[in-house]
């Protein structure tokens, strides 16, 4: 008898005892126990037979030979990041994958199987950076996966909607012109109303039947606010982070749909004695191009943000935005890594940026109390924790202090909180029928906790569900978290 071993190269440890660390690793992240059946043990051939071990190269040399994807040869092939990852658990690996399947399938199949094998299920992926929380061996694939997303851009190139558009918004001339024409434009959609239903839009019938997509605010958050925000003398609540200078990035979603939630969280700091600076030609930190995998676009946008940025002497740059701030904060110094020039700058402004709700509760550090209802009449509601809120900034206490000690309100926890609401900014225009089973797997958890708020820190979120509550007639509301705050705000300001 002959048994012929066909390991891939990074199979080799050193050690019998770095083999068995990595054993049970896998055992736990996997099947949740110390030692898997399916483990075998061989010493060698057996008397009369033959033994021989074949190491397989077939892209793994090419991988190790390249620091953004070196790190992946390290997989212990446990499958956690395809029980984590959303997408997977509603198609499985037939569809989400080539071969090896998952997000670590997406990460080594251009290696391993080509370019063309990858370019269809890695835009199953929605970048929800679930798969690296529970990596057991710190494999950052949320960062690789965008990488490879880049290469198959820069050789097969985007699609021909999809690439007019991110070339358009790009620009931020052309963008401010096109959304002022959208505004006018989308009157007989809207009726005036809030939403554009999909049985007045025919032509994305697949991506608003089940959800409405929302109006262009009337006038944008620029126009609303001058630039800059008038502090208090007396902050109207004792903190840490009066007397300081912060620049506002409240991103394009904001800036164009959701003006209220930027302006709400200008004043909170401006209540604060936060100086609040509205830097002039801001436009977009470039994730959704980023995310498309249009690193040139990336680019040219990244740097536009930072020149803006830092021409201002700033303490902080506060976004409400928690996409943005996991852009600005993380992806930038890795766009920028082979960039001497700018890598520092980039850097530089990644130290400031911080989200709305951690500048509250570790800069400003407001206490127990400070924010509570003055009539004593607390808001029941539920927890969204975006995915890049709650995955990329690593934010869970933050949010659940502010509503349950600063603002004293009732918090009644969502069940599946991990569980990514499905919008993945194109992703839930290019999969419909995925973005939408996860859209509704959240409302339902929504619905069972009883309260009718959902509070939450993203845009992006905030539109899709709000557009899937409009479309399927549910009765809850969806808002930022600023909102909430700025409620309590105003309540003081006219006590004052």
């Amino acid at each position: 008898p002959v048994h012929v071993v066909l390991p891939g190269i990074e199979k080799l440890v050193p050690t019998y005892e770095d083999a068995m660390t990595q054993l049970r690793v896998l055992a736990r992240s996997a099947t949740a126990q110390r030692l898997t059946v399916y483990t075998t043990f061989i010493r060698g051939p057996s008397p009369g037979q033959e033994q021989h071990l074949v190491l397989v190269d077939n892209g793994r040399r090419q991988m190790r030979e390249m620091p953004e994807f070196r790190e992946a040869l390290h997989c212990i092939r446990c499958a956690a990041c395809a029980n984590v990852c959303p997408p997977y658990r509603e198609v499985g690996g037939h569809v989400f994958g080539h071969i090896y399947s998952g997000a670590i399938g997406l990460v080594v199949t251009p290696f391993m199987h080509g370019i063309e094998a990858a370019s269809g299920p890695q835009s199953m992926c929605l970048s929800c950076n679930a798969c690296e929380t529970v990596c057991p061996v710190g494999i950052p694939l949320p960062r690789q996966i965008l990488d490879v997303r880049a290469m198959v851009t820069a050789e097969k190139g985007l699609a021909s909607p999809k690439k007019a558009i991110l070339a358009a918004w790009s620009n931020a001339w052309l963008m401010n012109v096109l959304l002022k024409i959208g505004t006018r434009a989308q009157l007989p959609l809207t009726r005036g109303g809030p939403f554009v239903r999909g049985r007045r839009v025919p032509i994305l019938k697949a991506q608003t039947r089940w959800r409405s997509l929302p109006a262009l605010a009337r006038r944008p958050l620029r126009d609303q606010l001058g630039p800059s925000t008038t502090m208090v003398t007396t902050p109207l609540i004792p903190n840490d982070a009066a007397g300081l200078t912060v620049g506002l990035f409240p991103g394009c979603m904001t800036e164009r749909v959701y003006p209220e939630q930027g302006e709400a969280v200008a004043i909170v700091l401006g209540a604060l004695g936060v100086y609040v600076v509205h830097p002039p030609g801001l436009h977009c930190c470039g994730l959704i191009h980023n995310n498309s995998g249009h690193v040139a676009h990336a680019l040219a946008m990244a740097r536009r943000t930072i020149e803006r940025l830092e021409g201002v002497d700033l303490d902080y740059v506060v976004s409400g935005s928690a996409s943005c701030v996991s852009m600005i904060g993380q992806d930038y110094q890795h766009l920028f890594r082979d960039d001497p020039e700018w890598l520092p700058r980039a850097t530089a402004l990644s130290n400031k940026v911080i989200d709305f709700t951690s500048f509250l509760i570790k800069v400003a550090k407001l206490p127990a109390g400070s924010l509570r209802a003055l009539s004593g009449r607390e808001r029941e509601l539920t927890y969204h924790d975006s995915c890049q809120g709650l995955n990329a900034l690593g934010l869970h206490a933050e949010p659940r202090f502010l509503i349950e000690q600063a603002m004293g309100d009732r918090l009644v926890e969502l069940g599946e909180n991990t569980l990514c609401c499905g919008f993945g900014g194109s992703f839930s225009f290019e999969h419909p029928e995925v973005a939408r089973r996860l859209m509704n797997r959240k409302l339902g958890n929504a619905e069972a906790t009883g309260a009718r708020l959902i509070a939450t820190d993203n845009q992006g979120c905030i539109m899709h569900l709000r557009g899937g509550i409009d479309a399927s007639g549910r009765e809850i509301e969806v808002r930022h978290i600023a909102e909430l705050v700025v409620e309590r705000i105003r309540e003081r300001s006219e006590t004052t």
